[in-house]
C-alpha cells in the first residue's frame, strides 16, 4: 500500500470516528430524534467502509474494491439524505433509500456479470451521486424551518455547495460518456492526494455543519424548557421575571408602557380537595389556555406558582383598555369547558390590573401593585377585576 493509499486509508477510517460521535450524540437526545442520528452515523460509518475498500484497490477482488466501494459510497449519501429528513422534519419518503439501493445493486451486478465497462459503471456513481447530493438539502419543511429558523443561513450555505457540486459531478459524468474524459482515476496517481484531500474538507464541513445545527437546537430546545411550566407550557417564574425586567427596560429607554394583570383562580384550594388533583391540573390547563389564546405575540403570559397566573400586556398606555381586556380573560374563564366531574360547577377567577408608572421605582414595585388589585378583588368577592393606581400605592 503506497501513501495514497494509506491517505484514502485514514480519511475512511475518520469517518468510523465521525460514525461513534454521532452513536454518542443519539444517547443525548430524546427518542423522537434518536432515529435520524442513528441513520447519519451509518451514512458515516458505509462512507468509511467505501473509503477504506478504495485504499486496498489491488490487494482485494475488484468486486469489494470497486463495485463495492462505489455501492457504499452511494448508499451512504442515501442515508445522510434519509437521515436528515427524519431529524429535520422533512418529507416521509423513501426516495433516498430506493436511488441508493437500486444504485447500489446495479453497481454490484454490473461488476459481477461485467455487462458495462467501468466508464459507464462509474457515470451511473456519478450520476447517482449528484442526484443524492443535490437532493439533501431542500428536505427542511415547514416544522424544520421553524425548528431551525436561525440556521436557515447555514442550510443556505449546504444548498449553495450541494448545487456546485452536483453540476460539476453532472458534467464530469458526461464528459466521461460523450467525450470520453477519465473517470476513474488510479488511487496510486498523485492527483489522487488532491481528491483525497478534497474528500476529507468537504465530508468534515458536512459533519461540522450537521453537528452545529442539531447542538444548537437541542441548546435551543433545553433552554425552553427551563423557561416553561410542565404543566400548562406557560412560562415559568424565572422567565416572566425576565419577560419583566426587559419591559421595564422598554419603559425607562422608550417610555413604553406595560400592564401587569394578575390572575387567581378562584376556590382552587376546594376543587383540588372536592374533586382530586387530576381535576385541579384540568382546571390549570384550561385557564392557562384562555388566557394564552387571547394573548398578542409580544405579550406573555405565566403562570408562577400554584393557581396564580400573571399577563404582561405590551405597549398598553390606556387604563381602559387594560381592565376591558382584564374582563375579557374573567368571562372567558368563567365560560371555558370543564372535565366531566366538574360538570354543573363554575370555575371563576379574580383579576388585578397594573399600569406601569413613573412613580414604580421597579418592576416588582408594579408587579405588587397588581398583586395588591388581585388581593382587594379577592376580597370584595371574588369574580371580579380591580385596578391599582399610583396615587394608591404611595
Amino acid at each position: 500500500m503506497n501513501s495514497v493509499q494509506g491517505l484514502w486509508g485514514l480519511v475512511g477510517a475518520e469517518h468510523l470516528v465521525f460514525s461513534l460521535f454521532w452513536l454518542l450524540l443519539r444517547r443525548a437526545l430524546c427518542p423522537s430524534d434518536r432515529a435520524g442520528i442513528y441513520t447519519l452515523a451509518l451514512f458515516n460509518l458505509s462512507m468509511g467502509v467505501g473509503l477504506m475498500l478504495i485504499a486496498l484497490r489491488g490487494h482485494l477482488p475488484a468486486l469489494l474494491t470497486h463495485a463495492g466501494a462505489d455501492a457504499l459510497i452511494v448508499l451512504a449519501l442515501a442515508m445522510m439524505w434519509h437521515g436528515c429528513a427524519a431529524h429535520f422534519g422533512g418529507l416521509a419518503t423513501r426516495e433516498p433509500l430506493v436511488v441508493g439501493g437500486g444504485t447500489a445493486a446495479l453497481l454490484i451486478v454490473l461488476q459481477a456479470a461485467q455487462l458495462a465497462d467501468a466508464r459507464w459503471r462509474l457515470a451511473l456513481v456519478y450520476l447517482a451521486i449528484a442526484w443524492l447530493v443535490v437532493r439533501a438539502p431542500w428536505l427542511a419543511s415547514p416544522h424544520g424551518r421553524s425548528r431551525f429558523d436561525h440556521s436557515l443561513d447555514v442550510l443556505m450555505i449546504l444548498r449553495t455547495l450541494a448545487v456546485l457540486a452536483a453540476l460539476g459531478l453532472v458534467v464530469q459524468a458526461l464528459g466521461g460518456l460523450l467525450w470520453g474524459w477519465e473517470l476513474a482515476a488510479s488511487v496510486a496517481a498523485p492527483q489522487s492526494y488532491l481528491l483525497a484531500y478534497g474528500v476529507l474538507i468537504v465530508l468534515t464541513l458536512l459533519n461540522s455543519a450537521l453537528y452545529f445545527i442539531i447542538v444548537r437546537s437541542l441548546v435551543r430546545e433545553l433552554g425552553a424548557l427551563a423557561s416553561r411550566d410542565a404543566m400548562t407550557g406557560l412560562l415559568n417564574r424565572r422567565a416572566f421575571l425576565d419577560r419583566l425586567d426587559r419591559r421595564w427596560q422598554d419603559w425607562q429607554r422608550e417610555q413604553r408602557r406595560f400592564v401587569l394583570i394578575s390572575v387567581d383562580v378562584d376556590h382552587f384550594k376546594s376543587i383540588n380537595d372536592g374533586f382530586g388533583h387530576a381535576a385541579g391540573d384540568a382546571v390549570l390547563c384550561g385557564v392557562a389556555g384562555v388566557l394564552q389564546a387571547d394573548a398578542r405575540p409580544h405579550d406573555a403570559v405565566a403562570r408562577i406558582g400554584g393557581e396564580e397566573f400573571v399577563v404582561i400586556l405590551a405597549d398598553i398606555a390606556d387604563e381602559a383598555q387594560a381592565l376591558a381586556t382584564a374582563e375579557r380573560l374573567r368571562v372567558a374563564v368563567q365560560g371555558m369547558a370543564l372535565p366531566p366531574a366538574l360538570q354543573g360547577r363554575s370555575v371563576t377567577v379574580s383579576a388585578g390590573v397594573a399600569l406601569v408608572a413613573p412613580q414604580d421605582r421597579h418592576p416588582a414595585g408594579t408587579l405588587d401593585r397588581s398583586d395588591r388589585a388581585l388581593y382587594r378583588a379577592k376580597g370584595n368577592g371574588r369574580n371580579r377585576v380591580c385596578l391599582d393606581r399610583p396615587h394608591a400605592a404611595a
